[in-house]
């Protein structure tokens, strides 16, 4: 099975919020789990959909 990659952008727009917030939460520790494609500076953060639907289902309260 092949997982659905996030790019930070596509998350931070998922969640509502900044990119640089998204960020902020990445230093802390407190986003799903995540790869890095490349080496250095450059690499490319993606977030597997099945880790943010983990996430969201451990973290977001879901009112109605």
């Amino acid at each position: 099975m092949t997982d659905k990659y996030l790019t930070p952008q596509q998350l931070a727009n998922r969640w509502e919020i900044t990119r640089v917030w998204l960020y902020t939460l990445k230093s802390k520790g407190q986003v799903p789990k995540f790869r890095k494609r490349g080496l250095g500076p450059k690499a490319r953060v993606e977030f597997p959909m099945s880790e943010v639907l983990k996430f969201e289902k451990k973290h977001f309260e879901v009112v109605s």
